[in-house]
């Protein structure tokens, strides 16, 4: 299973959702996790998460220092479409 979140830029809400889910996963099911990622529909290429998601998730535990913003692809929908 994989599970992708989208949102406009790919620098705020759904690299916030990313890293929760990511967290979440991880803790529960170890190395059998799903895998999780993010994209921007109008996506700011190469831009890092903004100030304050880097903030707000670093409140609750989750580091998004090294976020590195992506846009939505062709290929990113089908690979959290495909059932394996």
């Amino acid at each position: 299973m994989k599970v992708l979140f989208v949102c406009t830029g790919n620098v705020c809400r759904s690299p916030i959702a990313e890293g929760l889910l990511y967290s979440l996963l991880g803790r529960r099911f170890g190395d059998g996790a799903p895998s999780v990622a993010s994209a921007g529909t109008a996506g700011w290429e190469g831009d890092g998460a903004q100030p304050h998601s880097v903030s707000a998730a670093a409140e609750r535990g989750i580091d998004l220092s090294g976020h590195v913003a992506r846009r939505l692809e062709a290929g990113a929908i089908q690979e959290a479409t495909d059932r394996e």
